[in-house]
C-alpha cells in the first residue's frame, strides 16, 4: 500500500491520499491543516467514504462537517475527494455491507493552517513529512503524530552514536497518540538541523529529517 503526499512549496496547501482496501483505509489515521485536500483511492473491493452515520452504531460522528461519497469497485479508481475548509477531527467508515464492523475505520485530524512563522511536520512509520523544512530564524516547527510511537532527536544521530553537532540540541519524549503534539521548537539559532527518531529501528529505517534555518532579512 502507497501513501503518496504532494506539497507546494509554500507547504499552504497539501493533498493527501488514503488507499482503500479490504477493511482497510491506509493511512486509518492522518494528520492535515485546513485547507488541504484528501482522496480515497480503491485498492481493491466495493467501498465508500462515509463522514455522516456511523456505521456500526448508526449515531452521527458529529464531525465538524458531514459528508458521504458513492461507492465504487473499480480498481484504482477515485472513490472520493474531499477539501477540508474547518478544523477538529473528522471519523468515518465504509458503510458497505459489514466493512466497518470488520474495521474499514479512519480518522483525521485537521489543524488550522499554518501561519506566519509556524511549521507543522507530521511522524509517521518511518518518515517525518516533509523530511526538509526551510525556515526563517524565529520560526516555530510543530511535530505532529500521525500513527506510531516516535519523539524527536536533534542530539546524538541514532545510527552512529556521535553527535549531530546541530546549532543547538534538543531531544523530545515520545507519544504514540494519533494527531499528538510531539514537540514543539523555537529556532533562535541559524544553521542546519538534522534529527531523527530514537525510538528502536526507526532512524535506520528512514525517520530522518533536516531543517535550515535562514537568518532573516533586515532591509
Amino acid at each position: 500500500m502507497l501513501t503518496l503526499f504532494f506539497s507546494s512549496n509554500t507547504l499552504i496547501a497539501d493533498t493527501y491520499i488514503i488507499n482503500s482496501g479490504n477493511f482497510y483505509y491506509s493511512p486509518s489515521s492522518l494528520t492535515i491543516n485546513v485547507g488541504d485536500t484528501v482522496k480515497w483511492y480503491n485498492d481493491g473491493g466495493f467501498h465508500n467514504v462515509n463522514a455522516n452515520i456511523n456505521s456500526i452504531t448508526g449515531a452521527t460522528y458529529n464531525n465538524p462537517e458531514s459528508f458521504v461519497s458513492s461507492a465504487t469497485g473499480n480498481v484504482g479508481a477515485l472513490i472520493y475527494t474531499h477539501v477540508f475548509t474547518i478544523s477538529g477531527t473528522y471519523s468515518y467508515d465504509c458503510s458497505i455491507g459489514n466493512h466497518a464492523a470488520y474495521g474499514m475505520v479512519g480518522t483525521i485530524n485537521v489543524l488550522e493552517s499554518n501561519t506566519g512563522g509556524t511549521h507543522n511536520i507530521y511522524a509517521g512509520n518511518y518518515y517525518y513529512y516533509p523530511t526538509q523544512l526551510t525556515i526563517n530564524l524565529g520560526d516555530t516547527v510543530n511535530w505532529y503524530n500521525n500513527g506510531g510511537f516516535h519523539n524527536v532527536n536533534a542530539d546524538v544521530n541514532s545510527i552512529t552514536g556521535e553527535s549531530y553537532y546541530n546549532p543547538e540540541s534538543f531531544v523530545s519524549s515520545a507519544t504514540s497518540t494519533v494527531g499528538a503534539l510531539i514537540y514543539s521548537h523555537v529556532f533562535n539559532t541559524p544553521g542546519i538541523y538534522t534529527y531523527d527518531c530514537s525510538i528502536g529501528n526507526h532512524a535506520a529505517n528512514g525517520m530522518v529529517g533536516t531543517i535550515i534555518v535562514e537568518m532573516t532579512n533586515d532591509i
